[in-house]
């Protein structure tokens, strides 16, 4: 374990350099099979990568994209590679039993590792049903003494509750929308049997008093007579599942793209729906300014339809920081729209994290936030019938950010096991639909695939088959029951 995402990539690269072990002739064909699969399936090879997985080697953070953390979460698994230098995100959520745990900080990034933390990592070593015995090392210095103490022998954290006022504002806005909260009496029975109760008896119920009030003040509830129901605009966000504490900026944004949405291409629609909060997106600022020159007629609109100045990307550029942390969002927003519209525009997300110098595992986790936003907007919008009109396209907005700009793709990619790569390879190679997979010929499929064996082959024109025959079942079941109408 790596204390940044940095020092996981530059260990796996001086382990690779240093330490030479033995393979066996079957390990050393299974690790070049491996290497061909994962560029085949996610497009590209990453240059450390490259020099590390050859020796059974691998870094593992959110810099890579889920397909490439789901390929070396099975090579190690099975043997394949034999090291992950990773970031303590794989010490939770994922059953990767390992023989030896290295922790190389007492530091997760700036902050100092917990007792609960650490026990999760060295839990890795010795798994039941994968080893009896098992290794964990801690690194750390002199200084580190007492802290090292404590994560070996000190008292583990307290469980406490999540439900400060924010989370319980947002709960009860659910509950109240769903109708499983109506009344006031109902609110603290529902309050007395929660964990905050038990440990906050005398502050819980009047939290939640202050969460309500909030709700009231905003117009998400109505109140009267001990009653309480939700308010058009409370259902809207509840059925949206929009953050109650940023729905009232997005119905300012609704408000304007009503009156001045550039619909000349997707990137105004795209700018929209990344979401409001963005954390730890570098930009640079240069790169944006000289990106602003080459800007076509279209972008330099949408640029500034959403309110953005030349004159504060040449401030940036030129070495002028700013202690005003918020005027930068909308930039970083449009920076992130740009390179999320370039992927949607169909060019390859290794291009784009390149050009726009942003880890391609971040890129794939905005196009995500995006995708789910884009949701939320299209389904907020349609509770309200002012801005029925953009459900419609933002609706088509998220069928092209699911298929990150390959719409084409669709019926392939519903087949199990089929990855966006690999439907591209096939979409090229002349098989467009499930019809032209389920006639193809194992021996002829494999030719065409690179890398695709006659066995997988095989399988893909199996999967295409049942998938054709369920849907002729379902058309069949569809015309029977119209008969039977008439």
């Amino acid at each position: 374990f790596c204390p940044t995402k940095k020092s996981c990539e530059t260990t796996a690269r001086m382990l690779a350099n240093i330490v030479r072990w033995e393979s066996t002739a079957d390990i050393t064909d299974k690790r070049k099979t491996f290497i061909t699969r994962l560029e085949t399936e996610t497009g590209h090879l990453d240059t450390v990568l490259g020099e590390t997985l050859p020796v059974g080697i691998s870094y593992h953070h959110s810099g890579l994209t889920s397909d490439e953390r789901v390929l070396i979460e099975e090579a190690f698994s099975g043997g394949i590679l034999s090291v992950l230098c990773c970031t303590s995100t794989l010490a939770a959520g994922i059953n990767l039993p390992a023989s030896r745990v290295i922790i190389r900080s007492v530091k997760i990034g700036a902050s100092m590792l917990t007792r609960t933390r650490y026990l999760q990592m060295v839990g890795r070593a010795g798994r039941t049903g994968f080893s009896s015995t098992g290794d964990s090392f801690l690194l750390g210095s002199a200084s580190d003494n007492k802290h090292v103490q404590e994560l070996l022998f000190g008292k583990l954290e307290d469980v406490c509750s999540c439900l400060d006022k924010e989370s319980l504002t947002l709960t009860l806005l659910h509950l109240v929308g769903s109708g499983q909260i109506k009344s006031t009496a109902e609110l603290g029975t529902f309050m007395k049997r929660t964990l905050l109760y038990k440990q906050q008896p005398d502050s819980c119920l009047s939290t939640a008093e202050t969460a309500l009030n909030f709700l009231q003040e905003k117009q998400f509830v109505e109140r009267n007579a001990g009653k309480i129901s939700s308010t058009a605009f409370g259902k809207a966000v509840y059925k949206s599942s929009l953050d109650p504490n940023i729905s009232q900026c997005i119905i300012a944004t609704l408000r304007e793209a009503n009156q001045h949405l550039v619909l000349s291409g997707d990137l105004h629609l795209t700018f929209l729906c990344v979401p409001p909060i963005i954390e730890n997106v570098y930009v640079d600022w240069m790169r944006y300014f000289d990106a602003y020159n080459q800007f076509d007629s279209t972008t330099k609109a949408v640029f500034q339809a959403v309110g953005l100045k030349e004159s504060y990307l040449a401030k940036r550029a030129f070495s002028q920081s700013t202690s005003d942390q918020a005027k930068e969002v909308p930039y970083k927003k449009f920076y992130l729209a740009g390179a999320i519209h370039k992927i949607i525009s169909g060019v390859a997300v290794w291009e784009v994290s390149r050009a726009f110098q942003i880890p391609r595992g971040t890129l794939q986790s905005c196009l995500s936030s995006c995708l789910s936003h884009a949701s939320k907007l299209s389904n907020f919008s349609k509770e309200l019938p002012e801005y029925w009109a953009l459900s419609a396209v933002f609706e088509a907005l998220v069928k092209k950010l699911f298929f990150a700009g390959s719409p084409e793709l669709a019926q392939i990619l519903e087949l199990p096991g089929i990855k966006a790569a690999r439907a591209k390879q096939l979409h090229k190679a002349g098989y467009v639909s499930l019809r032209k997979l389920a006639a193809a010929e194992p021996r002829l499929l494999s030719a065409d695939i690179e890398h695709l064996t006659e066995k997988q082959a095989q399988k893909i024109i199996s999967s295409a088959k049942i998938m054709l025959q369920e849907q002729a079942d379902e058309l069949t079941d569809a015309a029977v029951e119209l008969l039977e109408e008439v």
